[in-house]
């Protein structure tokens, strides 16, 4: 990897949690994390609407964008050898070839039979210390290349859509709401009217009801759902080793459109609060293939309103609140103003708290997540480094990926004073 350039991935493989053998025993902890869900079948009709055109410049652009490295799917192509069969000889007739293949897969034209495969994917699974599993699905290149083309084409549209209330795919998206977290717990510094809430879905991307997300995307995107019904309207194949689990619900990991279409569900939700209760301080959502919180932030009233609209809501949409993992913020120092919420959620009352991988509150605590986190996994790089038989490659991995990603994070969403 690091021969390759490919750093960052050198650097997270000393630091991963061990694969997880493909036996009965994870399988099993697999299929708790894909629920089933019927095929979509009162989906609308793709039939008579217009398909984006892809360009060969933008199939070019894409290619080009995969990472270093990027696993092959189900077909066994790279991105790299694709890359390479297209500029060889910087010959325009394979790049426009795959520019067609790309535009008859975005019109949905392959054949209902392959839809299983293409829109499938490889699945493996990382285990966690707690004994559970995480899954890490890797799509069919031509899926993913697809998606990636079709994302960047729709990503103005998408942001003209989903802002100011989700940070999709705008540029600072995720420090902008960590900064209006910071200035409203300001404002309303021991103010005991005003709360904050954290909301967590449960697997929320594997969740979500696929005939809302095929609904809406028919509304809103209609240029780009004929792709969209071809991969969502059937169940497809996770291939787990040697079995086989069926994708029938939620949005797959590792599909360029994945995030997109999982907000156009949450955008319903997000649209029924900014009508019912629209004098919120904060109602701001951001997701991502890491995170996926929602904040709200206003007197107590509103917020337990708007809770009250999440849990009766949500449930229609596929997603459901995890209890367990939202949280409950004030700076008034008494835990006396959530008593209107459910005991499970985790309470907040010094105004001391953690988004999006940054952290909120006073200096002290500031500075103390910031020095446990970033001591957390350094001393465990630096053992692994020192016995990794390769001084050169310990020297450049030590140099552009000990932590020096989350420290400009930290600096880009913590005030130095």
């Amino acid at each position: 990897m690091v021969a390759d350039g490919r750093l960052s991935a050198a650097c997270a493989s000393l630091l991963s949690d061990a694969l997880s053998e493909a036996n009965e025993e994870n399988l099993a902890k697999l299929l708790e994390k894909h629920p089933t869900q019927d095929i979509p079948t009162d989906a609308p009709s793709p039939n008579g609407l217009e398909q984006l055109r892809v360009s060969p410049d933008t199939v070019l652009k894409m290619l080009r964008a995969f990472p270093k490295g990027s696993a092959a799917g189900p077909s066994g192509s790279t991105a790299t050898h694709i890359l390479h069969a297209v500029q060889v000889n910087n010959q325009n007739l394979p790049l426009d070839i795959l520019t067609d293949f790309v535009n008859f897969l975005a019109s949905g034209f392959a054949l209902p039979e392959v839809q299983p495969f293409l829109a499938g994917a490889y699945l493996i699974g990382l285990s966690k210390k707690d004994g559970g599993i995480r899954p890490i699905a890797i799509g069919d290149i031509y899926r993913r290349l697809t998606g990636k083309c079709l994302s960047f084409l729709v990503k103005e549209e998408a942001n003209h859509f989903f802002l100011p209330t989700q940070c999709v795919c705008a540029s600072g998206g995720g420090e902008a709401v960590i900064h209006a977290w910071r200035l409203l717990m300001e404002e309303f510094k021991n103010n005991p009217e005003f709360i904050g809430v954290k909301i967590d879905f449960i697997n929320a991307f594997t969740t979500v009801k696929r005939l809302v997300l095929l609904k809406e995307c028919f509304e809103k995107f209609p240029h780009i759902y004929k792709w969209v019904y071809f991969c969502y309207s059937q169940h497809s194949h996770l291939f787990f080793g040697n079995f086989v689990i069926s994708s029938q619900a939620g949005v797959q990991q590792g599909d360029p459109l994945g995030p997109f279409l999982f907000c156009l569900v949450l955008q319903v939700l997000i649209s029924k609060l900014s009508k019912e209760a629209p004098i919120l301080a904060l109602n701001n959502w951001y997701m991502d293939d890491h995170h996926h919180d929602g904040s709200l932030f206003g007197k107590i009233a509103d917020v337990l309103k708007a809770w009250n609209i999440i849990k009766e809501v949500g449930p229609e949409l596929g997603l459901f609140v995890n209890l367990q993992k939202c949280e409950l913020i004030s700076s008034c120092g008494t835990c006396d103003v959530f008593d209107d919420f459910e005991p499970e959620i985790i309470k907040i009352s010094n105004g001391d708290m953690t988004i999006l991988g940054s952290a909120v509150g006073s200096k002290h605590f500031c500075e103390e997540w910031v020095s446990r986190k970033m001591v957390k996994k350094l001393p465990i790089l630096i053992t692994k480094l020192t016995n990794l038989g390769h001084s050169q490659s310990s020297f450049l991995l030590l140099l552009f990926c000990a932590s020096f990603c989350k420290m400009v994070w930290f600096i880009r969403t913590i005030p130095l004073t």
